[in-house]
């Protein structure tokens, strides 16, 4: 006599742990790439197939834990199988795992606003120049650190994807100011002939002067 197979657990007390992973994904990734960039570990290149891939195998394996779960409920209604092809998307993935499970679509909000928050922040750039040899921190206005704002904004992927190049920038001021790092606001002129604003930093870090610079 066969033993008794226990029945399935109710889909609220399913172990979503590796959902809720899932949904914030853009958010931990926007993190992370700005703490990188700040740190001047990478550069900024906008969206690359290394980043997407990247993304894709985070987004696999969060997916093959989430399978697991769903299947160690006994909730084998849940055909997660047939939910393999909604990986490139993922809050499709997300809407159609809570829909067939009937819960709240809180997740896809979750991850629709983290991809919101991705898409709303500026551009940035960073790069490193050589440190004079008094090792001070040098103005905004130098031509060593305003030539190195103008290569930041024109490799930034928006200006490279119009075919903008930062033919100058004015306007330039210094908002405040320490031992280790200077703050200072500009105008970059396009060779669109548009204005950009642009805030950019000036800091000492590891014996070189570094420029980090946003478009607002």
């Amino acid at each position: 006599m066969s033993a008794a197979v226990p029945p399935p657990l109710s889909t609220g007390q399913i172990n979503n742990t590796y959902a809720n992973i899932y949904a914030i994904v853009p958010v931990i990734g926007l993190v992370l790439e700005v703490f990188l960039e700040l740190r001047g570990i990478i550069q900024p290149t906008g969206v690359t197939g290394s980043i997407v891939l990247v993304y894709m195998l985070v987004y696999a394996v969060l997916m093959q834990l989430d399978f697991r779960e769903i299947a160690k409920s006994g909730n084998e209604i849940v055909n997660t199988s047939s939910l393999r092809w909604t990986l490139l998307l993922a809050p499709v993935y997300l809407f159609v795992r809570d829909k067939r499970l009937g819960n709240k679509q809180y997740r896809l909000g979750v991850t629709l606003t983290g991809l919101a928050l991705v898409a709303a922040v500026p551009e940035t750039g960073i790069t490193g120049m050589t440190a004079s040899l008094t090792g001070t921190i040098p103005g905004c206005s130098t031509v060593m650190v305003t030539d190195a704002v103008k290569q930041l904004v024109g490799n930034m992927p928006r200006m490279q994807a119009a075919d903008i190049a930062a033919s100058q920038i004015t306007n330039v001021n210094e908002t405040s100011a320490n031992d280790i790092q200077r703050m200072c606001t500009g105008t970059i002129a396009g060779t669109d002939h548009s204005n950009y604003p642009v805030n950019f930093k000036v800091y000492l870090e590891n014996n070189q002067v570094m420029v980090y610079a946003h478009l607002l």
